[in-house]
């Protein structure tokens, strides 16, 4: 026969997840606004110049 066994109480395990889903939703909002905040480094005045790279080998069988 299995006994479930806890440590905390059932008001103490309730708090505890609450507290867990505000510190999980606080810390998706600092990151996400991390993000919202940052600028990119490019400006318009950067070239960016693609040249054409052509590839050749002998074939070999495989």
């Amino acid at each position: 026969m299995s006994r479930l066994f806890s440590v905390l109480s059932p008001a103490e395990t309730t708090m505890s997840a609450v507290a867990a889903s505000l510190l999980s939703v606080a810390t998706i909002g600092v990151v996400l606004a991390a993000f919202s905040t940052a600028t990119p480094s490019v400006t318009d005045h950067d070239v960016v110049v693609m040249e054409r790279v052509t590839i050749t080998a002998h074939r070999t069988p495989a």
